[in-house]
């Protein structure tokens, strides 16, 4: 018998998202669209900077480059501080992070979620002072 195990971070399109804790991590909530049966939490502190997110979607910066960046941006303590409640979250229930991308492959969202994944992975859930 094949037991179906949930991931434990997802990363879906915002709207999509029925199950699990939905968070948006974007500097702004998109436009009439968000309403509260939508989403359970907004940290626009863990979304890319603006500069950042200027220079991948005006193509000055390649997607690899992007990545690195941000995942440079989530390392910072403060960053770390709001990343880790949520790695420890997803131990109990599944963490659901939107997104609005037209491309989940270039998607800020599966970078958050794999430093969500590492942080729980490495299991130092110890608050930065």
């Amino acid at each position: 018998m094949c037991i179906m195990v949930k991931k434990p971070v997802q990363v879906r399109k915002l709207g999509d998202a029925h199950d699990g804790y939905r968070i948006l991590a974007a500097r702004r909530k998109p436009a009439g669209t968000v309403n509260r049966k939508m989403l359970d939490a907004w940290i626009p502190a863990l979304a890319p900077s603006p500069d950042l997110w200027k220079k991948v979607r005006t193509r000055r910066m390649q997607w690899r480059d992007f990545k690195e960046a941000y995942g440079l941006e989530l390392a910072i303590p403060v960053s770390q501080n709001l990343i880790k409640p949520l790695a420890l979250l997803s131990r109990r229930r599944s963490v659901v992070l939107l997104c609005d991308c037209d491309y989940h492959l270039e998607c800020p969202s599966e970078t958050l979620a794999e430093n969500i994944l590492k942080c729980r992975q490495t299991g130092n859930f110890r608050m930065d002072i």
